[in-house]
């Protein structure tokens, strides 16, 4: 019997504004994969049309990027691929930056 391959589940998914001079963005999630992590990034709206796809960093556990959108409110995901190649997305969130 082959054993099951169980993808990565995404925990404490994060996305916040920084209301400064450029409409800053940063996103942080921490990933769980049996076949570990080889590398995370985030998609996210630079602006109602598209998709932008930025690799994120690890700092222990969690991983973090920053991006620049002007959308708002800013839809994201994150991507995960593990130590045997298997893609997973995590599920779809928003936030609104509330910069004005």
């Amino acid at each position: 019997m082959m054993e099951e391959m169980k993808p990565t589940v995404f925990e404490n998914p994060r996305g916040s504004p920084s209301c400064n001079s450029l409409p800053n963005i940063y996103f942080s999630v921490i990933p769980f994969d049996p076949q570990g992590v080889h590398s995370i990034t985030v998609l996210y709206t630079r602006s109602k049309s598209f998709f932008v796809e930025e690799p994120m960093t690890a700092d222990g556990a969690t991983y973090y990027g920053p991006g620049e959108s002007i959308n708002n409110p800013v839809t994201y995901f994150f991507r995960a691929v593990d130590g045997l190649g298997n893609v997973t997305d995590s599920h779809i969130y928003e936030f609104s930056t509330g910069c004005a």
